[in-house]
């Protein structure tokens, strides 16, 4: 069974490797990409409306820390971070990477305790597939 800081290790090496040279608003962008594909990962096994409270509360949870995160918007259809994607390059690309680390890292461990890590290998091999410039 995974663990808090095997999630926070798994989205640190993957941000390494994915996020690597991009700007704000690049990483804006890829934040936006990867939690649409975990939420389709994730849709495959729980409906609409138990991931739009399970992100509502990502998010909530996030944006204590990063209150940017603050006009991010969930509903029975996605989550839509359009604004912080439009606003990204207004911030610092070291927070923003924080962020990143944090609302991901957040999802998989919410997800793991939800269903005892039954959808965590899927969620990663997902998130793995995830890069700037394609979906």
């Amino acid at each position: 069974m995974s663990t808090g800081p095997e999630h926070h290790q798994f989205i640190s090496k993957w941000l390494d490797d994915t996020a690597r040279g991009l700007d704000s608003g690049q990483l804006a962008s890829l934040l936006n990409l990867a939690v649409a594909a975990l939420w389709r990962r994730a849709n495959a096994t729980i409906s609409e409306i138990t991931l739009a409270v399970v992100f509502t509360r990502i998010v909530a949870n996030s944006a204590e820390k990063y209150p940017f995160l603050t006009s991010t918007r969930v509903d029975e259809t996605g989550v839509d971070l359009g604004e912080l994607v439009k606003t990204a390059s207004s911030l610092d690309r070291a927070t923003l990477r924080g962020c990143m680390q944090f609302v991901l890292t957040e999802t998989l461990n919410i997800f793991g305790s939800l269903t005892e890590e039954v959808l965590t290998p899927g969620l990663r091999r997902t998130l793995c597939s995830v890069m700037l410039g394609r979906k």
